[in-house]
């Protein structure tokens, strides 16, 4: 009886596996600066992030301690993102005691004892400047994608004036 050398099942496998791995030694082996070497054009073609804009929701907007406040705003991802990358982020900083106003701990308890302040903020500590940090804590991805301004404003919100809180909207 003669044997018949039939290819193995590994056979074809082996073969797609020494080409992949000779497009990733291939690949490896590239010139990492396609600008040929000329590290000053790289660094013209970075981007200008001189006008970035940030979407989003209680994380973008640095809701810390239960409140928007000035003193805790600039310690969401946002800002620190911003600072890393080398440009700013202007955010709306709300003015003391923050909307709603902050969370204070009375007593470690147990049962801790948490009372939020009654003072009612003055708003934004600098209304004339463009903000560049656009989240509204409590905002939805459908939120930020679908609403659109309306053309003709009707309730105060839309028609810019700052909105007062004392631990409830309204």
């Amino acid at each position: 009886m003669t044997e018949i050398n039939q290819p193995s099942m590994k056979t074809p496998r082996m073969w797609a596996g020494a080409a992949l791995g000779l497009c990733a030694l291939m690949a490896g082996c590239s010139n990492p600066n396609p600008n040929g070497g000329n590290p000053t054009a790289a660094a013209k073609n970075a981007g200008n992030f001189a006008t970035t804009v940030f979407l989003g929701d209680s994380l973008t907007a640095g809701f810390q301690n239960g409140s928007l406040l000035d003193t805790q705003q600039p310690h969401g991802w946002a800002p620190l993102v911003g600072t890393q990358a080398g440009f700013t982020v202007v955010q709306p900083l709300i003015a003391p005691p923050g909307t709603p106003a902050v969370l204070h701990l009375k007593s470690v308890g147990p049962p801790a004892v948490v009372t939020r302040g009654l003072d009612v903020t003055t708003g934004r500590d600098n209304p004339t400047v463009q903000a560049t940090g656009l989240a509204v804590p409590g905002a939805l991805v459908n939120d930020v994608l679908n609403t659109a301004p309306s053309l003709a404003p009707t309730t105060p919100q839309e028609m810019g004036f700052e909105v007062q809180w004392n631990g409830k909207p309204g």
